[in-house]
């Protein structure tokens, strides 16, 4: 018969040599107490040695018992009487208890046995929470990859390098904050909370190095709370900490636990801190892209992220009935080779309007075509792009950027066309509204073939049709006092002669004439003249003078009608080319000369300007002031470095050239 414990014994054995484990041998829990002889340099085994004294006196009947039963007739097997010793209840250990058996009268069980994953058993006795309870089953089959363990276990190790020379050993240590706060979460994740009153913590990335005394005690203690499921009010910069702790995998390996503690952290503080939901779910996003789970991380990817759209498709997707709604601030830079002029200047909110108007009309006629106005404008791609993980975290560990599928959405050349096109045209439209004869170049051959007629009928409201069915009762008549004060008040109202109005009208049109004339004349002698208001007397005067002017020399007004009468044409049928070639100088004409294609390098042009004995600016300007004379525009400007030719009016620099070649 073998020797019974005693719990004496095993009591001396826990408190003094518990950190060896040397109780848990005398127990025969071999495994176990290798692994306190393993880690006694950490002083933990000595904490629990301590504790497990409170075990020493059942572990002793376990053992006596097994002893007994081990030498009892009435029992082969491994088993004792319960009814005798009922002290074996539930273990606080990790080791399984099997199933209890009936053998006639009497209960017996089997022997305790020793589980074989050691490892399991370790984080039992060791952590302070239930990772079961906090892993979400949606990431239970998450695991952490082996590059991630290695390159935690790589800083477990001690960074310092020795050196050795003559006999001196130096010792070079080599780190960085974002390392040292892994080293420090590492040292601090068994670190458990003791209540205590909350310290506000603001800091940018903040790590352990940034709390002092009160807050670490705050930190921990808010940590396992969160653990337990209980989320305490908290400043951000303490989530933060705990956030980079569980993208690091220095308070736990495991990803499945990280990504399912993110989650949950998330979730809880999601309305108390709305910026924090910003940060979590790209690096949620992130740790999953790092360990190959896309479908699940793009759960959490930014929706701009995921699929680049540009504002004007997503507005056209969900104004479809609306179109005219969409701000003109959207569609300007699809409006391309469109310069403002100076009629737009002045009337640029009709010409918005008009435009915004148009849309629906131009969607009408593409649908009639079987077109969809997403489709032609927009484009839509799916690319293969890499992925910056964890930007703005603090993070220490390695780790790799990866690539992923995006889906982009680009503008096609054709709703740039069409836009800066069915742009121009609203312009045109609105030009014709103001009885301007000119009008700007458009390529109609971009939009539908009825657009401009549909844009001009737009502007024409059909007023409802009175319904002939329905009749009101009629006005009475009015009183014959009335009716005679009526007919008194129309013979008092004024009477216009329009006859008279429009011979007054040609007699001052004359006189302006005659005045324009003498102003010339003046001009070429070197004389000045001022004009000033004409009274009443001095005009009756003046228009004697004109009328018997005029009687004298019929030839001359007969030519200036005339003249007026090419010049209407002339702005009838659009620009003044050849008055704008005749009116430059012939230095101005050899500058147009030198533009090919549209442009000219700004080098050259300051270059022969200066040849010219004028600075660059100035030159332009002064083309520029001949050409607003007689195409009511600019002919140049500058863009970068290069002067360009306006495109409405390239036809100018082929007229100047064959002006030239003539000459």
């Amino acid at each position: 018969m073998k020797k019974q414990k005693s719990p004496t014994v095993g009591y001396i054995l826990a408190f003094f040599l518990g950190i060896l484990g040397i109780h848990l041998f005398y127990y025969r829990k071999y495994i176990r107490g290798a692994l306190y002889l393993l880690f006694f340099w950490t002083y933990i085994p000595m904490v629990l040695g301590w504790i497990d004294m409170f075990f020493i006196k059942r572990w002793t009947n376990e053992l006596n018992n097994n002893v007994i039963g081990q030498h009892s007739k009435t029992s082969p097997k491994n088993t004792f009487d319960v009814n005798e010793k009922n002290l074996v209840t539930q273990r606080p250990e990790a080791e399984d208890i099997g199933p209890i058996k009936n053998q006639g009268d009497t209960e017996t069980i089997e022997m305790p046995t020793e589980k074989p994953n050691s490892l399991s058993m370790i984080k039992d006795v060791f952590t302070f929470y239930s990772e079961k309870d906090i892993v979400l089953p949606k990431y239970i089959h998450l695991d952490t990859p082996i590059d991630i363990k290695a390159s935690i276990d790589e800083l477990k190790k001690p960074n310092n390098n020795r050196y050795e020379k003559n006999g001196i050993v130096f010792e070079v240590s080599i780190s960085s904050s974002h390392r040292s706060f892994i080293r420090d979460s590492l040292k601090h994740s068994q670190t458990r909370g003791i209540e205590t009153k909350e310290v506000p913590f603001q800091s940018y990335w903040p790590t352990f190095e940034h709390l002092d005394k009160k807050q670490r005690k705050w930190y921990f203690y808010w940590r396992e709370q969160a653990l337990k499921g209980n989320y305490l009010d908290v400043d951000l910069s303490y989530i933060f900490i705990f956030v980079y702790e569980l993208i690091n995998y220095s308070f736990n390996i495991n990803a499945a636990f990280n990504v399912s503690m993110l989650v949950r952290l998330n979730e809880a503080y999601l309305e108390r801190h709305p910026k924090l939901k910003k940060y979590l779910n790209r690096w949620i996003a992130d740790m999953l892209f790092e360990i190959d789970e896309q479908e699940l991380a793009n759960e959490f990817v930014e929706e701009s992220y995921n699929r680049f759209i540009p504002k004007l498709y997503t507005l056209i997707q969900e104004n479809q009935d609306s179109l005219e709604s969409i701000s003109i601030t959207y569609w300007k830079p699809y409006i391309k080779n469109y310069r403002e002029t100076e009629f737009f200047s002045k009337n640029k909110n009709k010409i918005y309007k008009r435009f915004k108007e148009s849309i629906p009309s131009l969607k009408k006629l593409y649908d009639k075509e079987g077109k969809s106005l997403l489709a032609e404008w927009f484009e839509i791609k799916n690319e293969r792009e890499v992925r910056y993980l964890f930007n703005g975290a603090v993070l220490g560990r390695e780790y790799h950027d990866t690539h992923v599928h995006v889906e982009k959405v680009y503008a096609t050349e054709d709703l740039t066309k069409v836009v800066s096109n069915l742009f121009r045209l609203a312009e045109n439209v609105v030009r014709s509204e103001n009885n301007e004869k000119r009008n700007i170049k458009v390529d109609e051959s971009m939009l539908p073939e009825d657009m401009k007629e549909v844009m001009v009928k737009s502007r024409f409201k059909t007023v409802k049709k009175r319904d002939k069915s329905i009749e009101g009762s009629k006005i009475p008549v009015p009183p014959k006092e009335e009716q005679s004060a009526e007919k008194e008040v129309k013979r008092n109202e004024i009477q216009f002669d329009w006859d008279e109005i429009s011979q007054k009208e040609k007699e001052l049109n004359l006189i302006k004439d005659k005045i324009e004339e003498k102003e010339a004349n003046d001009q070429t002698t070197g004389e000045e003249i001022s004009v000033s208001p004409i009274s009443g007397a001095e005009n009756d005067q003046k228009k004697k003078v004109s009328d018997a002017s005029n009687a004298q020399s019929p030839k001359v007004d007969n030519q200036q009608e005339e003249k007026r009468s090419f010049s209407a044409d002339l702005i009838e049928v659009g620009e003044d080319y050849d008055g704008l070639v005749e009116a430059l100088s012939y230095s101005q004409q050899e500058f147009l000369s030198l533009i090919k294609e549209g442009e000219i390098r700004k080098a050259k042009a300051s270059e022969f300007a200066k040849q010219n004995g004028k600075m660059l600016g100035v030159f332009l300007s002064e083309i520029n002031e001949i050409a607003m004379e007689h195409i009511d525009d600019t002919l140049l400007e500058e863009e970068d470095d290069k002067v360009i030719v306006i495109e409405d009016y390239e036809e100018v620099i082929d007229m100047v050239r064959s002006v030239l070649i003539e000459n």
